[in-house]
């Protein structure tokens, strides 16, 4: 994995690459077939809470930025706080009949990403944003970047193993599962959820206010009681569109323009996917 590629592979944390200077990092899964700006509007907002955490943990320990900057300030080209997109290898919690092969949306990620990248550093520069600094030691870092890791895993893919996996190469970061309500109000039934919960936060997304306030609060209440669960809830600008809708338009030869990163707009459209 480099700056150019943004792609964390399994051989790569097999061959003990580590980040020891990233300090949060949210985990958001998907099938991402294909991404769209639904999904990098979650990377965003999700973004902007762990710098809000970060920045309050900075202020909450007496000379810490002195201490970031003392130690690993030189090991990586990735900001304090991450987003890692995780595609799903084999998710067995769905149909797999309009799945694309996974190296189709591993190429989509790395192309919105590049972008996302791209627009997060002029807009640090143009806001002079100080939370997430743009550079550190004169190199510009990122905050955007994917994993192929459940791809490469045979089987299914679950949270757990790849929380798990990814903690090796993040030792000191803490983590957060980035996650929709409808996959909140499941927790109970996922794979090793005690075991999962003590490992990370979970960032509960409602996305378009699906969920009434009450009824996530409940939630939450009893996702702390039963299984010693930590989450919280992210505030998500209203999206009207989903990789389904973005298939189903391809396939009656509609527009996708302004829905998806110009450059996945048009690596659809040069394969020929989704027809």
């Amino acid at each position: 994995m480099d700056k150019n590629n943004l792609c964390l592979s399994l051989s790569d944390i097999e061959s003990g690459l580590c980040f020891p200077s990233v300090r949060k990092l949210g985990i958001l899964g998907g099938s991402f077939n294909p991404i769209h700006y639904g999904h990098l509007i979650l990377g965003r907002t999700a973004l902007k809470t762990l710098e809000e955490k970060e920045n309050e943990d900075n202020r909450n320990k007496r000379n810490s930025i002195e201490a970031f900057d003392s130690e690993n300030r030189s090991d990586s080209f990735l900001s304090r706080e991450c987003i890692v997109f995780l595609p799903t290898g084999v998710p067995y919690h769905k149909k797999n009949s309009d799945l694309l092969p996974f190296s189709e949306r591993s190429t989509m990620l790395f192309l919105a990403l590049k972008e996302e990248n791209e627009r997060y550093r002029n807009d640090s520069k143009k806001n002079h944003i100080g939370t997430n600094r743009c550079s550190i030691e004169n190199k510009e870092t990122l905050p955007f970047f994917y994993s192929t890791i459940e791809g490469e895993r045979s089987g299914n893919s679950y949270s757990y193993d790849s929380a798990l996996i990814l903690k090796k190469t993040f030792p000191n970061a803490e983590i957060f599962l980035i996650i929709g309500t409808d996959e909140f109000f499941t927790l109970e039934n996922w794979y090793k959820i005690e075991e999962l919960g003590k490992m990370l936060h979970f960032l509960v997304a409602n996305r378009n206010g699906v969920s009434k306030e009450r009824e996530l609060t409940e939630r939450k209440k009893f996702l702390n009681n039963e299984f010693g669960l930590s989450c919280s809830f992210l505030n998500m600008k209203k999206i009207n569109y989903s990789s389904s809708l973005i298939r189903e338009k391809l396939e009656n030869g509609d527009s996708i323009s302004g829905i998806l990163p110009v450059s996945v707009e048009k690596y659809i459209m040069d394969k020929n996917l989704y027809h």
